[in-house]
């Protein structure tokens, strides 16, 4: 568990903790070097967590960071190109992890002032250094993004600068670098959960409609 919120003054934490499920107890493991919420974590091939991107309670964060288990310690993963908030990270086939989206600006979600992203960031943890990874045609936040048995990633929803939901949704295709289009969702939303099936499609489930404020109920299965 990394960082988030006390709720006290929308203050960023920078305490992680462990949980040890066999114990069934709680231990401390380090502090990053900036406290943050609505960052993305992600498991990395070699055991480490890369944490990247995020906010505090007035701007949004371009620094990553990598937690060594063995180590039980932090070291510094290099900055993103772009500083963002609520976007998304995907662990590609081959090991690196691609940043898609997110706010640029931190605002409320749902809000006309936001400013969406379209830009994507690839991160190399044998070179420990980021690089880019094209542009999506919609920027977005609070979307989903899926990685598909083909290798490719699927990006859906989200909320759009103008502070609305979007239907589109974009493939991030690794080989080319570049995000070629795909169909939409039939419903625009954001917040929902995307899950891959055994399949090979993703699930789309729930969502809202940029507010917060209206809840779905609709399911789509991207194929």
């Amino acid at each position: 568990m990394v960082g988030g919120s006390n709720q006290t003054g929308n203050s960023a934490l920078a305490s992680a903790e462990i949980y040890d499920p066999i114990a069934n107890t709680w231990s401390t493991a380090g502090n990053l070097a900036t406290p943050r919420f609505f960052f993305t974590a992600t498991l990395l091939s070699n055991g480490s967590v890369l944490v990247a991107g995020g906010g505090n309670s007035s701007a949004t964060i371009a620094s990553a960071e990598l937690y060594d288990p063995s180590a039980n310690a932090w070291s510094a993963a290099g900055s993103l190109a772009t500083s963002r908030t609520n976007h998304t990270a995907t662990l590609l086939s081959n090991g690196k992890v691609m940043i898609a989206g997110g706010d640029s600006v931190y605002t409320v979600p749902g809000s006309t002032a936001l400013t969406a992203l379209t830009s994507a960031e690839l991160y190399d943890p044998v070179a420990n250094a980021w690089s880019p990874a094209g542009n999506m045609t919609t920027g977005r936040e609070l979307h989903t993004a899926t990685l598909l048995p083909n290798g490719k990633v699927l990006v859906a929803g989200g909320v759009e600068s103008n502070g609305g939901p979007t239907a589109t949704a974009e493939l991030y295709d690794p080989i080319a670098n570049f995000w070629p289009p795909t169909a939409g969702l039939s419903t625009a939303l954001c917040a929902q959960s995307a899950t891959r099936l055994p399949s090979g499609g993703v699930l789309m489930v729930g969502g809202s409609s940029g507010t917060y404020i209206v809840g779905f109920s609709s399911v789509e299965v991207y194929w």
